[in-house]
């Protein structure tokens, strides 16, 4: 082989590399391009289906989103707190009379010690409970007297199944529901909505509210 026969030879082989490379761009280019078409066709038959939903949605009609009002959730913390009280002193009366008293018990130790555990268990449960309830209590308050705004997450009630046994399937529960049929789930919590759609996989999230509670009239009590 002469040198100008390896030369053209040569040049071709790298002719050829580039083509074959210029070749896999191309349809790698081509693969995207279907892929991002496809996303697209994707896109614009989730947007009917949403869209589909809030006609129906607003078609059905239901209430407006739902206030957790201050003071009674602030009662109920008061009240909480006095079980918390109440239960300590159950469980030390309890405790002492166990004791000190004349109980005809085959094993006294091991009934003090459940009767202390339980107690201090409920007791336990009583205080976080109430903390949760003067926490909650005390962030809408603030939130009426300040005009903080709340975002409510909704769906379109489109499943068959859409809050027949609770959002979760963890028990109906009226309050979670916004539509005049008995369905739409409404709550505060993006991820309590992405719960639900897991559970009703028809439905579909609305495009959030935004609410102030001065202009929806909210109240402390």
């Amino acid at each position: 082989e002469s040198a100008r026969d390896a030369t053209l030879r040569m040049e071709q082989e790298a002719l050829d590399a580039r083509t074959a490379i210029r070749l896999a761009s191309l349809r790698a280019q081509k693969d995207e391009e279907r892929a991002i078409q496809q996303r697209a066709v994707e896109l614009q038959k989730e947007m009917a289906i949403r869209e589909e939903g809030r006609r129906r949605a607003e078609e059905t009609g239901g209430r407006r989103p739902t206030q957790r009002k201050a003071v009674p959730i602030f009662i109920a913390g008061v009240q909480c707190t006095a079980m918390s009280f109440a239960s300590l002193a159950l469980t030390n009366r309890a405790a002492a009379f166990l004791v000190d008293g004349d109980v005809p018990v085959a094993n006294r130790t091991l009934l003090v010690n459940l009767t202390v555990g339980g107690g201090v268990a409920v007791t336990a449960a009583l205080i976080i409970s109430t903390l949760i309830l003067f926490t909650v209590a005390v962030k809408e308050g603030l939130g009426v007297i300040n005009n903080t705004p709340v975002t409510f997450h909704r769906c379109d009630g489109r499943g068959p199944a859409c809050c027949k046994n609770g959002p979760h399937n963890l028990g109906y529960a009226e309050k979670f529901t916004y539509l005049a049929n008995g369905r739409g789930f409404e709550t505060r919590q993006r991820d309590s909505m992405r719960r639900h759609l897991l559970v009703s996989r028809t439905c579909r999230e609305l495009k959030p509210i935004v609410i102030y509670p001065k202009e929806e009239g909210w109240k402390l009590w």
